[in-house]
């Protein structure tokens, strides 16, 4: 049997410890995506769009405790998931105290995606010395690939 590999982390002290969100993975084993309302951390998601019409050029500021709550608003008060819309340009602030807007153009179907890469959330490399983090569970499967390798 191969011995596990366990994720790398200043708060843990010792390799032999995991997080219930890091569990112990060995070389080569699937890890399953997550659930769509996945969210790595505690912490609230707070909805950092510029609403259409919004002269004070400030961010909707609503929180929200899952990425689906998140996703879901963005769609019914934002507008953001038309049916009559192909593409959707990004109004997400990425810098609030700048007034700085993401403006990139995503397919509807690749929005919640897209703003994934927005949410302060973060999937470690599980394996023992790599200390990459990705915005996307699924740019972090692609990278175990190498590691496989």
């Amino acid at each position: 049997m191969q011995s596990p590999v366990c994720r790398h982390d200043e708060s843990f002290p010792s390799t032999t410890q995991t997080s219930d969100l890091y569990p112990l993975v060995y070389p080569g084993q699937y890890i399953p995506p997550p659930s769509a309302d996945f969210q790595p951390s505690n912490e609230e998601l707070e909805c950092l769009w510029l609403p259409e019409g919004n002269r004070t050029r400030s961010p909707c500021n609503r929180r929200f405790a899952s990425r689906m709550d998140l996703i879901d608003h963005l769609n019914h008060s934002h507008g953001v998931n038309g049916t009559a819309k192909r593409k959707i340009r990004c109004h997400w602030f990425l810098d609030v105290n700048n007034l700085l807007l993401c403006g990139r153009e995503v397919c509807r179907a690749s929005f919640p995606r897209h703003i994934d890469t927005h949410l302060k959330t973060a999937f470690a490399c599980p394996h023992l010395g790599c200390a990459k983090y990705y915005s996307r569970h699924d740019v972090l499967r692609k990278h175990l690939k190498t590691h496989a390798g």
